[in-house]
């Protein structure tokens, strides 16, 4: 049974991939967790393939999750897009493993403001419980998010991105079911085909929504071989917290 689900969730992730060679136009950066304002437009498609290794350590408990995502990106109309978001987990803790499709998650993105270089957008969210909640893997209940998004275009190379989350997760992990996070962040082009890109931010408990620690700061490099091809790496670590905790980050974005 657990490798006709396993199966499963591996069919449903790759399909979802398979959509990655459609025609996309990429705005959002990764590695960033930050998100900004920018929507594809209308017709428009964005798709990513993201790779995450993260362990969290506290001096008993060494938990590592290896997290592949598939994400797409539908411009609605000129302001607002849709997000669909498909993980698939392989999780070690306390000496136990598990893997399988972790929640899938739906957003929606809107645009609400812009004037000059200074841009806002809305982005509720819902999870839906398709992870084995008891492997670890899912909340075991849909989660509910909103998230205001601000951008601002400082320089022709250079951009400022900051978010602010309410997250309620009910769940069946012993999580707090009300969350709040602040972040911010910044994108530099410092050559014609290299972005450097820097994340911090803090909140009150990661959930389930996300694998990003409390308190993280994050350092990243975006290289653009060519117009229609971006290749990302990342690394993230937590600060003022016993422990351990530290991620890495891959990205690919294609585009025709």
């Amino acid at each position: 049974m657990r490798a006709a689900r396993r199966l499963e969730g591996l069919l449903i992730f790759f399909f979802i991939s398979i959509l990655f060679l459609l025609p996309v136009r990429a705005y959002a950066t990764h590695p960033l967790i930050t998100d900004d304002a920018y929507t594809q437009g209308k017709g428009n498609k964005e798709t990513e393939l993201d790779m995450e290794y993260s362990m969290n350590e506290d001096g008993q408990t060494r938990q590592e999750v290896y997290q592949l995502k598939s994400i797409i990106s539908y411009g609605t109309s000129q302001n607002a897009d849709i997000v669909l978001t498909v993980p698939y987990w392989f999780l070690h803790a306390g000496g136990q493993t598990a893997d399988g499709l972790s929640d899938v998650t739906f957003e929606y993105k809107y645009r609400f403001y812009e004037k000059d270089n200074f841009l806002m957008a809305l982005k509720p969210g819902i999870s839906f419980p398709t992870g084995d909640a008891a492997q670890g893997l899912g909340a075991g209940r849909p989660n509910y998010w909103l998230t205001l998004i601000s951008t601002l275009e400082a320089k022709q190379n250079l951009l400022f991105h900051a978010n602010a989350q309410f997250i309620y997760q009910p769940n069946t992990s012993g999580y707090i079911e009300k969350a709040f996070s602040l972040t911010v962040a910044t994108e530099y082009r410092f050559a014609k085909k290299i972005r450097l890109v820097g994340n911090i931010g803090t909140s009150n408990n990661p959930g389930m929504v996300s694998l990003t620690p409390k308190n993280f700061i994050l350092a990243g490099l975006v290289y653009s071989p060519s117009g229609s091809l971006d290749i990302d790496g990342g690394v993230k670590a937590a600060f003022s917290r016993p422990g351990g905790n530290y991620g890495l980050l891959f990205g690919l974005t294609k585009r025709f």
